[in-house]
């Protein structure tokens, strides 16, 4: 809209200007209200902005593939992604490799989604409903917005000859008032997404460090300032920044953490969670009281999980020398990596030493025993 604010007063170049640090602080604002205001609220903002936003991704894509409209023909746009990817790689390389570092970060980006979903499926009226949701409201709308990036960015690349990956470079195809809606869209989009994603979550996991002394709100105030103090402006800059640095060295941990519940869950313990003893707030809190309070066994999981890929994603970082093929193909593949690797060492942790398990799973180990009693005195 004003393209001469947008390099106004450089103050980190090439990562970030005046104008960005304005919008930055008024956007960690607008959270900061919203948070402020309850979380009662977060569900009216998701509402109001799912089908706007639905409906900005779908003319999007079917601008980019209509010339009429200003778009490029579909070949055109093939093309011109062939063209370039022939002329020279990528960021984040070309090839399998490539391919597999772009699968690692769209599952890095929803991984938060598969280990927090509890948060907003609890509330649920039955089983069914959280499951036709989640079913219907994480796969459906990861596809549809990535086709969308992919036919918008081909659509770029064949009108204007440069790889770019930020929506908001469309905007100079558009008219201005496309242009205001559009950002104002993606401006709700992107709030709806941060506080059901972004923020309820880690706010409750940095409350029930101390259920007592931490109110939700602080922890939901400190969750967006941590979010300032990681740079995002560094971060988001280019490409590789955003895939590899940020969702690869995000998807580590989150991938150590979902091996180690997936184990837990399904393996350690059969399926079955007591709900009492989960929520309980006696000293003795039963099967879930583990240390002090902590599972070693997890700690020590999420930790090594992470092994694998950190090396080469620091080193990238910081800007180091390279490393051996493996640790790079751990860092393109942080995710599954983290998650093979905490899985291993868990299910290791708990077999040295078994953890205390609830009434319906030593139930089943009961049944187990008796099954396999019953098969022994068979032969």
């Amino acid at each position: 809209l004003a393209p001469g604010i947008r390099g106004w007063a450089p103050l980190w170049e090439p990562y970030l200007s005046g104008s960005q640090l304005v919008a930055l602080i008024f956007i960690a604002g607008v959270h900061s209200a919203f948070i402020a205001s309850g979380v009662e609220h977060f569900d009216r903002v998701t509402y109001a902005i799912a089908p706007i936003s639905f409906m900005l991704f779908l003319l999007t894509f079917v601008w980019a593939l209509t010339p009429s409209w200003g778009g490029v023909a579909w070949d055109e746009a093939i093309d011109a992604v062939a063209a370039a990817a022939d002329a020279a790689p990528g960021e984040i390389g070309q090839g399998w490799l490539a391919w597999l570092a772009g699968m690692n970060s769209v599952v890095s980006m929803y991984s938060t989604l598969m280990l927090n979903m509890a948060d907003l499926a609890r509330l649920a009226p039955s089983q069914s409903d959280q499951a036709l949701g989640q079913a219907l409201g994480i796969p459906l709308p990861n596809v549809f917005t990535c086709a969308v990036g992919i036919v918008g960015a081909a659509a770029l690349q064949a009108k204007t000859g440069h790889q770019s990956w930020m929506m908001v470079d469309l905007f100079q195809f558009w008219p201005a008032w496309v242009c205001v809606a559009a950002g104002v869209t993606i401006a709700g989009s992107n709030l709806a997404v941060n506080m059901s994603a972004n923020i309820i979550p880690p706010a409750n996991d940095f409350m029930n460090l101390s259920p007592d002394r931490l109110s939700w709100r602080w922890c939901a105030h400190s969750t967006v300032l941590m979010a300032l103090a990681i740079c995002p402006f560094y971060l988001f800059h280019s490409p590789a920044g955003f895939a590899l640095r940020f969702h690869g060295g995000y998807g580590m941990v989150t991938g150590a953490i979902y091996g180690v519940m997936v184990v837990d869950y399904y393996i350690v313990r059969r399926g079955h969670l007591d709900v009492v003893e989960l929520y309980s707030v006696k000293p003795d809190g039963g099967a879930y009281q583990y240390w002090r309070g902590h599972n070693w066994r997890a700690i020590l999981a999420v930790v090594l999980g992470v092994t694998l890929p950190f090396p080469a994603w620091a080193s990238q970082l910081v800007g180091g020398s390279q490393l051996p093929a493996f640790f790079v193909f751990c860092d393109k593949v942080s995710w599954f990596a983290a998650s093979a690797m905490s899985s291993a060492v868990y299910w290791l942790a708990c077999q040295v030493s078994p953890p205390v398990l609830c009434s319906e799973c030593q139930g089943c180990e009961a049944r187990d025993r008796a099954k396999n009693a019953e098969v022994c005195l068979a032969f």
